[in-house]
Order: C-alpha cells, then sequence, then structure tokens
C-alpha cells in the first residue's frame, strides 16, 4: 500500500497493518497454524547449529486494533493472556518437536518499549530453556526516528531515563514469571549522533544485569553514508557499545557495569559448586584499553596473559564472592568519551507495569 511508509513508530497504525494483525492473531485461514509449520521448519534447519543460541518468535508483537488498551503502565492482561501468550506456547511447542536444546525467546507486545506492562507469565512443561526478548525504545525517541524536527520531539526525551529503568524493572519480573533471563535486543537513541543516551540505556540494562544488543537506526541514507571512521559520531558510539563483559561466568552475577567515560569496569558474582572451574570476559584493548589495562580481583585470582581481550580468573575456594575491576594505567594518557554522566532515577521499591506479577 502507498500509504503504509510513515516510518517507525507510524507504521504501526496505519490500517493495512492493524487489519493484517488482527487477522493474524485471530488465525484467519490458518495463518498462525502456518506460523507454528515454518517455526518448525526453521528449527529443523538450524538444531544442529552451534552457532546459533535460540529463537526470537516474533519481532514486536502488535496488538492490531487493541493497541491502545496496551498502552499504560499495567499493560492489557485480556490481549496477553487470551492472545499472545496462547499463541507463543503453541509456535515454542512446534519448536520443542524438533529441537529440545536451544533457548526460546518470548517477547511482550511493542508498547512495553515505551513502559507498559506484559502479563506473559511461565509457559507450559517441556518448553524451557526460555528468556525474554524485550525492547527499549523510549516514545520520545521513537517519534524521533519519523524525521519530525528535533525541537518537537527533543524536549520529551527529559522522561526516558525513568522510562528505561521502568523498562528493565518490568521485564526483570517478566523474566522471573518465564523462568529465564532477560535480554534487551534491542535499543535505540533518536539518531546515530544520540550515544550520550544510548550510553544512559545500555547503563540501565547492566545495573539490571541484563544482556542487550543494539539496534542501529538513523533518518536517512545520507546518514549512512557519513558513518565512516573519521566521524566522531561513529567513533563516540563505537567506544559506547564496545566494553568489557562477562562471557562466561563460574556462578551467579551480582552486579556489573563499565563507564566509557573514565574507562572502569567492575563485577562481582558468586561463584558456583565447582570452584576451580574458570570464568572469562571480553576486554575491548584496542578501544579502551591501547596501553594495556589493570585488572585488580579480591576473592580470586587472574589466570590469563596481561592485556589480552580474553580475560580469565578462578575464584579462591570457599569465597562467597568475587569481585574484579579493570582499569586503565594511571599514566594512561589515552582520554575516555567526553559524555555527561547519566540521571538514575531514584529507587523507590515502587514496580509499576508489571502485570501479573506477584
Amino acid at each position: 500500500f502507498p500509504f503504509n511508509d510513515q516510518g517507525v513508530p507510524a507504521n504501526y497504525f496505519v490500517p493495512p497493518v492493524t487489519y493484517a494483525f488482527d487477522n493474524f492473531w485471530l488465525n484467519r485461514d490458518g495463518i498462525q497454524d502456518a506460523f507454528s509449520d515454518l517455526w518448525r521448519m526453521i528449527a529443523t534447519r538450524f538444531r544442529d547449529d552451534p552457532m546459533t543460541l535460540g529463537y526470537d518468535m516474533f519481532n514486536e508483537p502488535w496488538p492490531g486494533s487493541q493497541w491502545s488498551s496496551c498502552a499504560n503502565q499495567s499493560g492489557c492482561p485480556a490481549f496477553d493472556i487470551q492472545v499472545l501468550q496462547p499463541a507463543q506456547d503453541a509456535w515454542a511447542a512446534a519448536i520443542r518437536e524438533v529441537d529440545t536444546d536451544k533457548v526460546i525467546f518470548y517477547e511482550p507486545h511493542l508498547l512495553f518499549g515505551q513502559g507498559a506492562g506484559s502479563w506473559l507469565t511461565t509457559p507450559p512443561d517441556g518448553i524451557a530453556p526460555v528468556a525474554l526478548s524485550y525492547h527499549a525504545l523510549c516514545l520520545a525517541r521513537a517519534t524521533n526516528q519519523t524525521g519530525l524536527p528535533d525541537q518537537v520531539t527533543d524536549s520529551s526525551q527529559s522522561a526516558c531515563p525513568q522510562t528505561d529503568e521502568l523498562i528493565v524493572s518490568n521485564a526483570e519480573a517478566v523474566s522471573n514469571r518465564l523462568g529465564g533471563p532477560a535480554v534487551m535486543t534491542e535499543l535505540q537513541a533518536a539518531n546515530h549522533e544520540d550515544f550520550a543516551k544510548l550510553e544512559c540505556i545500555i547503563e540501565a540494562a547492566e545495573r539490571g544485569t541484563h544482556g542487550w544488543t543494539n539496534g542501529l537506526s538513523w533518518r536517512s541514507g545520507g546518514e549512512l553514508r557519513r558513518m565512516n571512521p573519521d566521524n566522531p559520531d561513529l567513533v563516540g558510539r563505537m567506544k559506547v557499545l564496545s566494553r568489557p563483559y562477562p562471557r562466561a561466568l563460574n556462578g551467579d552475577i551480582i552486579r556489573h557495569g563499565f563507564d566509557p567515560r573514565t574507562r572502569s569496569y567492575e563485577l562481582e558474582f558468586s561463584p558456583g559448586q565447582a570452584t576451580s572451574g574458570h570464568s572469562s570476559l571480553f576486554v575491548p584493548v584496542e578501544v579502551h584499553y591501547p596501553n594495556g589495562y589493570v585488572a585488580t580481583v579480591e576473592g580470586g585470582r587472574v589466570v590469563s596473559n596481561p592485556n589480552t581481550s580474553t580475560l580469565h580468573l578462578i575464584a579462591d575456594p570457599g569465597v562467597v564472592n568475587v569481585t574484579l575491576s579493570i582499569e586503565p594505567p594511571v599514566d594512561d594518557p589515552t582520554e575516555g568519551l567526553d559524555i555527561p554522566t547519566c540521571d538514575v532515577p531514584p529507587a523507590d521499591g515502587s514496580n509499576p507495569g508489571t502485570g501479573g506479577s506477584t
């Protein structure tokens, strides 16, 4: 349809898209049954692929004409309980017919990424392992992608830090009900120049100890053509996105976080039963530590070579917690990223918008 070209997120609201989603959720002409068949076929193809982590069953489920019932902090229990959960359970069951091992990612409706709640809950027996795939797309940033003037959208972005914290908090509650971890599979600032706000979204994910992946966006092909190594916006984005993180922990993570301003990283975890097992972290040496780094461990020891991009450490026997800090050398002239610190909304103990949590 010629008029179905309004950009993101406006495309969701045009009649053809609304009708298409309504028909999909109603299983018109068996379209959801065919979708289950499709997932069965995909899982058959990738079940033995060692590079496939799992299956994200539906990107940004849109409620169709029911969308307004979801546009609030409590979300839309009728849609989630009666429509979205049964649909995803059916697709997951189709996958499990042919692949019993890989992670199945459930995903809440699109408005979850603007701070609405989700009522997704525990899948049926035999579906695990599962995880929650969710997006952090504050509405002010999403509207900025439509090409509206900056002065129209930028002034409304002051609410985004609170929204980001709410989204992460909601995701934690939903993932606990699902019985698997939460992964922020798409996070976006308003455009590729907005890497300072991108940093704040990632910091929110790190405070929740959630994994994340970045969804790139820009307003035009012209901006894409300017994405080159001489572009300071690209350099800033690279310094935000490339950061230390644990690849595999022998234990349970308690907290972690990286600050590209100071190039400092901290990790705390509780070691597992096999205290002789290695934990592995990625360290972006080329981006943040061209002159090496200093790794300090309490409750364990580093067993990899100095200044390597893959850091291995082992917990000491009997310790309760292990802490690791990574810092640049004291005389390192390399500059950190010059961006403001992020506003962190105060924790008040409340957790609105997590419908169905107990």
